[in-house]
């Protein structure tokens, strides 16, 4: 199993950019993705990778039994 970084879906803007004093620290959420995504994202891009996990559903939020995207590709 990979991961990928992505700006979350479900925390608002605000919280997602924090400043302190001069500097701004970004968060960010880390998605699992399986091997079948990963590859997919290799050959294709992360752009196209999280359309499809847009159009599927798939959150932020980690969920051990989600649906494989790329699988029937």
């Amino acid at each position: 199993m990979a991961v990928i970084l992505l700006k979350s879906k479900t925390l608002p803007d605000d919280f997602q950019k924090i400043k302190c004093g001069k500097d701004t620290i970004e968060l960010y959420t880390i998605t699992p993705l399986f091997l079948e995504e990963l590859n997919y994202k290799k050959n294709n891009g992360a752009n196209q990778l999280m359309e499809l996990l847009d159009e599927e559903g798939i959150s932020d939020i980690i969920n051990l039994q989600r649906k494989n995207v790329c699988k029937e590709l």
